[in-house]
């Protein structure tokens, strides 16, 4: 099961679009989540501005890779 603090921390990668300064994990908070959707909000610790974040997070799902190195080539770089 995916961590609420796990999804904070994915927030505070995002940029502010009023003034362009990074979110911070104190300044997030989880409004509720229905299946793969999650619903937080976050207010600029620099302009005080609010936003609305949802994020699609698809848990226990192993994302298909897509490469054009050869097998013995994929394995060197596990």
């Amino acid at each position: 099961m995916v961590e609420d603090g796990l999804i904070k921390k994915l927030v505070t990668s995002m940029k502010c679009s009023v003034c362009g300064h990074y979110y911070e994990v104190d300044n997030i908070s989880i409004i509720g989540r229905r299946e793969d959707l999650w619903f937080l909000k976050s207010h600029c610790p620099s302009c005080h501005s609010q936003c609305l974040v949802v994020a699609v997070i698809k848990e226990g799902r192993v994302p298909e890779v897509i490469t054009d190195l050869a097998e013995t080539e994929l394995d060197k770089f596990k």
